[in-house]
């Protein structure tokens, strides 16, 4: 039986390639949460790998994080006790 860890925030996912599609799963699978707490940004189109996780509440957004945008973007969608989990190899928060 796997114990799942009660999570009142949200958490964010930078990247859904090779790595962040095998932590999608653990995410789900370990934190107590609303499926609609998590969401995944990234800028290549993985939608259509994604879209059992969309049909469960998860939400995914397609957009290109830069220096110039990501301070809005991040904070528009993380408060304090939030998560962000970098899994990307160049965006750097």
């Amino acid at each position: 039986m796997v114990t799942r860890v009660p999570f009142g925030g949200r958490i964010v996912m930078l990247g859904y390639g090779s790595v962040g599609q095998s932590v999608v799963p653990v995410l789900e699978r370990h934190f107590d949460l609303p499926l609609s707490n998590i969401t995944v940004i990234e800028a290549d189109d993985h939608e259509g790998k994604f879209a059992p996780y969309l049909a469960q509440g998860m939400r995914y957004k397609r957009i290109s994080l830069t220096p110039d945008n990501l301070e809005a973007m991040l904070g528009s969608l993380l408060q304090p006790g939030d998560l962000c989990i970098n899994l990307t190899a160049g965006v750097m928060p």
